[in-house]
């Protein structure tokens, strides 16, 4: 298993606006440094929960 670490506040506030904004999961990944797999899940649970994370 590798190392994990997970996604701060801040960076689940960008994902969030960027999402709003109509960016792609692709965009996002590359700007966080994370793989778009990451956001593709963090995405799905704030669509799911229709709510900010802050």
């Amino acid at each position: 298993m590798g190392n994990y670490k997970q996604l701060s506040i801040e960076e689940r506030s960008v994902i969030q606006a960027q999402l709003t904004l109509g960016f792609k999961p692709s965009w996002i990944a590359v700007g966080l440094g994370r793989s778009v797999s990451t956001i593709g899940r963090a995405s799905l649970q704030w669509v799911s929960k229709r709510e900010t994370w802050t």
